[in-house]
């Protein structure tokens, strides 16, 4: 249901209210699926591996991470501006090094390295066969690594997407293009002609003082699959 009210995100009771590109909207809470796949499993074995290793910081360390958190606010669901924890930005930083196969950094990135967001596009060349995108620069530079992120499968109707779930990793020293038709099976099941993917990405620094350095995200791609 279509609302007119100020901005709200969240659930009250049996309600949930959200936004989307025409404005804000109500709906019926539905309960949310917990598929507890392998993926999930992994990535919450990480939060709670990385909330411990919190406690065994030095108090310098933490509060380096609480300065940095300070200094970096966050964009939440309605665009407001929002400082995380000290806590928060460790456990996010480390988590994500962890995914690209990187080591802990138990002080948050400095800012002697300049981290681009990469540019990415469908690779032409998979159109008719596995998906695959292009990116640039290319190779990935070294000390860093290519995060992908893609959308639940779409239909080609869907022109607006806001869920962006974590894909695939590519190291330092990858080149263009990157075959992710493995990774997209694994993620949402069995491809199928019609499927639209929305596509995103960004960079992080994986070196020595700098690791967990992150880029911003990178432009938005569709990839359409075709028969």
């Amino acid at each position: 249901m279509k609302i007119l009210d100020v901005p709200q995100s969240g659930s009250t009771a049996g309600t949930t209210s959200s936004r989307n590109r025409f404005g804000q909207y109500r709906r019926t809470r539905a309960i949310p699926v917990n598929p507890n796949t392998a993926a999930q499993t992994d990535v919450r074995a990480g939060f709670s591996q990385w909330s411990q290793a919190w406690k065994g910081l030095g108090q310098a360390a933490r509060d380096a991470w609480i300065a940095y958190a300070a200094a970096h606010p966050r964009l939440d669901a309605l665009g407001q501006s929002i400082v995380l924890t000290g806590l928060q930005y460790y456990v996010g930083v480390q988590t994500l090094l962890q995914l690209v196969g990187a080591g802990a950094n138990p002080y948050p990135p400095g800012y002697s390295s300049v981290l681009n967001a990469p540019v990415i596009s469908v690779d032409e060349d998979s159109i008719a066969g596995p998906p695959a995108i292009a990116f640039t620069p290319t190779p990935i530079p070294a000390n860093q690594a290519m995060i992908v992120y893609s959308s639940p499968p779409r239909t080609k109707g869907v022109s607006f997407n806001r869920d962006f779930r974590y894909l695939l990793a590519a190291p330092a020293a990858e080149a263009s293009p990157l075959d992710i038709g493995t990774e997209l099976t694994t993620k949402w099941g069995t491809l199928l002609p019609g499927q639209r993917f929305f596509l995103r990405a960004k960079a992080i620094w994986t070196g020595t003082s700098d690791a967990g350095l992150v880029s911003t995200e990178s432009n938005i791609i569709t990839l359409d699959l075709v028969a």
